[in-house]
């Protein structure tokens, strides 16, 4: 009886389906999947692999609305994009769990200027969450945008992360 009170309690915190126990997200060299999304502006299906090539490097990141490190990531994310878009970053959002609503509305209070990309699976089998073995958000991968492979990835809200992917934005000739 306590295991599946237990059970029922705990169903819903995980947010990959089925559970990536003991796996870690893509690392470094492994190539990203692709995948197909509702891009936030236009409900439209987008290819992630669309954006090879399309700038030096990619920042994705998996985040949810709900998520209070992840929001404390975004203003973080916003300044990038400001200050690299032009040369040669792109800043990807990748919403994995909200409704559709919430997720626009968290874009708008944010003021979220780079694309966002809308898991429509959320939590069920085969989300993305799955495919990039994410356990935790928020989550950023730094993405080679010519291979479309992993270049590095930071699990958490951490202040230290942010000197990881300036150094990754130095040796991409992104940032000075």
């Amino acid at each position: 009886m306590l295991s599946q009170i237990l059970a029922t309690l705990t169903a819903g915190l995980t947010l990959a389906a089925p559970p990536v126990q003991d796996q870690q997200p893509l690392s470094a060299g492994e190539a990203v999947p692709n995948y197909t999304f509702l891009e936030a502006n236009s409900g439209k299906n987008f290819e992630l692999h669309s954006l090879k090539g399309k700038a030096k490097l990619l920042l994705l990141d998996f985040f949810a609305s709900w998520c209070g490190p992840c929001q404390k990531v975004i203003p973080e994310l916003i300044e990038m994009n400001n200050k690299y878009k032009s040369k040669g970053l792109m800043v990807v959002g990748i919403n994995v769990s909200d409704t559709w609503d919430d997720m626009r509305k968290n874009m708008e209070e944010k003021g979220i200027n780079y694309l966002v990309l809308h898991d429509a699976k959320g939590r069920n089998p085969g989300n993305v969450n799955s495919l990039f073995r994410v356990r935790g958000i928020p989550t950023v991968f730094a993405v080679d945008a010519a291979t479309m492979k992993v270049v590095k990835h930071w699990v958490g809200a951490n202040p230290n992360h942010l000197a990881g992917q300036m150094a990754i934005l130095k040796q991409y000739g992104i940032a000075n």
